[in-house]
C-alpha cells in the first residue's frame, strides 16, 4: 500500500511520520526573468521538509544536485547564450515532487562607454537619422568634394545628387564614394554629365541601415561648350543695295546682274557688294546703305566674342563701319549688330563676322 501526504495520513500515522512522507518539491522560481546574458539569477525552491536532496536542471547542459539541503533552497546561475530555458527541481528519495518554470535570456545590452558619439560607433553602425550640415568642394563634372554632418554610419552606402535637365526631365546622379565615416563622406562627381544647366541640386545621403538623409543644396556648375554662332541661326533684319551684286547671310538681291559675291560657310554674319567700274560718269555718285542682323541665344548660352574682318579694292575703307557696340560681349544673350557701308563706281568688298557663343554642354542654344 502507497502512503500519500493526506489527512488520513496525519491521522493514522502522527505527526513526525506524516512530515517524513510529506517531504516534497513544491515550487521553483528564477529571478530576475527575463534575464540578460552572463547575468547572475536566484533560483529558489520551496516545499516541505525533510528534503535532504533535491536535482536542479537549468536546461543548458548544467545541473546541480545539494546534498542535505533545507526548503526554501537556493542557488545562483548564469545563461551564456540568449533563449528560453527549462529550469526543473526534482525531489530525491526521501523526498518526492517535482517543479518546473522557465526562464527568458535575453542579449546584453550595449554599454556605451564615455566618451564622444565617435566612440560609440566604434562598437556599432550608427543607426539615427542622418542629417547634412553643408557640402565642401567642386560640384562639376568629375570634382572631389565632402558632405559634412552626422549619423552616416561607418559602413558605405549611397550619395546622391538630383538635378533636373535642360528640358524639366528629372536626372538623378549617384556620387563615387572615395571615403566614408559617421560625420563626413568624401565623395567625386561622376564625368560625361551633359544636357544639365547650372541649377541648385539637391545632396541626399542613405546610410547602410536605410536610413535616408535631408536634401541640402548645392551648386551645380556644368562643363562649358564652345562654337562659333552659325549664319543659319542669324535673323538678317536687313541687306543694303545698290545698283549692282549685293548679299548678306546667303541672301542676295534679285536684280543683282550675276556679278562677284563673296559668301561664307563658317561665319556668323556677312556681307558683300560691288559696283561696276564701267559706269558712266552719271552714275558714279556714291552710294550708302546699312545692312543689319539680330542674333539671340538662350538656356544659359551666352555671347562670348566677337572678330570682324574685311576685304576691299579701294581706298573707300573708312566708309565700312559696324555699329551697335560690342558691349554685349562676354555674356550678352542678344545681340543686334549693323554694317554700314558706303561705295561708288568700281568699289568691291566683303566683310565677315564671327560671333562665338559659350554654355552648358549638351544643352541647345536656341
Amino acid at each position: 500500500m502507497s502512503l500519500h501526504c493526506s489527512s488520513v495520513v496525519l491521522c493514522l500515522c502522527g505527526t513526525a511520520l506524516a512530515h517524513l512522507l510529506c517531504a516534497q518539491v513544491a515550487t521553483v522560481t528564477v529571478s530576475p526573468n527575463p534575464a540578460s546574458v552572463n547575468q547572475q539569477t536566484q533560483i529558489t525552491v520551496t516545499g516541505n521538509n525533510p528534503c535532504k536532496k533535491i536535482d536542479i536542471t537549468f536546461g543548458d547542459s548544467q545541473s546541480v544536485s545539494p546534498n542535505n539541503v533545507t526548503l526554501p533552497y537556493g542557488v545562483s546561475h548564469a545563461w551564456t547564450s540568449p533563449g528560453t530555458y527549462p529550469v526543473v527541481a526534482q525531489g530525491v528519495s526521501p523526498c518526492s515532487g517535482q517543479a518546473s518554470t522557465s526562464v527568458k535570456i535575453q542579449s546584453a545590452p550595449i554599454s556605451i562607454p564615455p566618451g564622444s558619439l565617435a566612440n560609440l560607433c566604434k562598437m556599432i553602425d550608427c543607426t539615427g537619422q542622418p542629417h547634412i550640415k553643408m557640402y565642401f568642394g567642386f560640384s562639376s563634372p568629375g570634382g572631389p568634394g565632402a558632405v559634412i554632418g552626422s549619423w552616416f554610419g561607418s559602413k558605405p552606402n549611397k550619395v546622391i545628387a538630383k538635378l533636373s535637365k535642360w528640358d524639366g526631365t528629372p536626372e538623378v546622379l549617384t556620387l563615387a564614394i572615395d571615403e566614408w565615416h559617421n560625420t563626413w563622406i568624401g565623395v567625386e562627381w561622376p564625368t560625361g554629365i551633359v544636357g544639365v544647366r547650372e541649377q541648385w541640386a539637391k545632396i541626399q545621403v542613405t546610410t547602410s541601415t536605410g536610413q535616408v538623409s535631408n536634401e541640402s543644396s548645392v551648386l551645380f556648375v556644368p562643363d562649358p561648350d564652345y562654337m562659333i554662332l552659325p549664319a543659319s541661326d542669324v535673323q538678317l533684319v536687313h541687306c543694303g543695295t545698290d545698283t549692282e551684286a549685293d548679299g548678306c547671310n546667303g541672301w542676295t538681291d534679285p536684280d543683282d546682274e550675276g556679278a562677284f559675291f563673296s559668301g561664307c560657310s563658317t561665319c556668323t554674319f556677312y556681307g558683300s557688294h560691288w559696283r561696276s567700274p564701267f559706269c558712266s560718269p552719271f552714275c558714279c555718285y556714291i552710294v550708302s546703305d546699312t545692312d543689319a542682323f539680330k542674333m539671340t541665344v538662350k538656356n544659359d548660352w551666352v555671347l562670348q566674342s566677337f572678330s570682324f574682318e574685311y576685304v576691299a579694292n579701294q581706298e573707300l575703307l573708312e566708309s565700312l563701319q559696324i555699329v551697335g557696340g560690342v558691349s554685349e560681349f562676354p555674356y550678352g544673350t542678344t545681340w543686334q549688330p549693323s554694317v554700314t557701308w558706303a561705295d561708288e563706281c568700281g568699289d568691291d568688298y566683303a566683310y565677315y563676322g564671327y560671333v562665338g557663343i559659350s554654355g552648358p554642354k549638351g544643352v541647345p542654344y536656341k
